[in-house]
């Protein structure tokens, strides 16, 4: 009984995993949200400079550069306080092992590994 309740729980998981990574990079779709890449390039920007920065469409930053990211406009904010820094680190740091140099060189397939 427990052999079976063994199997039954990694079959389980084996299960989840190959539902969880199916397309993971693909849906929802890109350009859906982008506040996938604000924790990231929180992250990266705080490995690479110390200061976060991301992108924010509030109005009450005022150092901001507008910026086209893959076809969408963003307002990249610095410093970049919105969200704790914990996981933008993570997420910044696992893009920077990965190969991302700039905040612009994220591929989603990299950010969704994490989720």
């Amino acid at each position: 009984m427990v052999k079976l309740k063994s199997f039954l729980l990694v079959g389980i998981i084996f299960l989840g995993f190959l539902l969880r990574f199916h397309h993971y990079d693909q849906c929802p779709r890109h350009g859906a949200t982008f506040d996938e890449f604000a924790w990231t390039w929180q992250g990266m920007s705080l490995w690479q400079t110390g200061i976060p920065t991301s992108w924010s469409p509030h109005p009450q930053y005022k150092n901001f550069q507008i910026k086209n990211f893959q076809g969408a406009l963003v307002r990249l904010v610095t410093p970049y306080l919105e969200h704790p820094p914990l996981f933008g680190l993570i997420a910044g740091g696992f893009a920077l092992i990965t190969g991302s140099k700039q905040l612009f060189d994220i591929a989603l397939g990299q950010i969704r590994v994490l989720a």
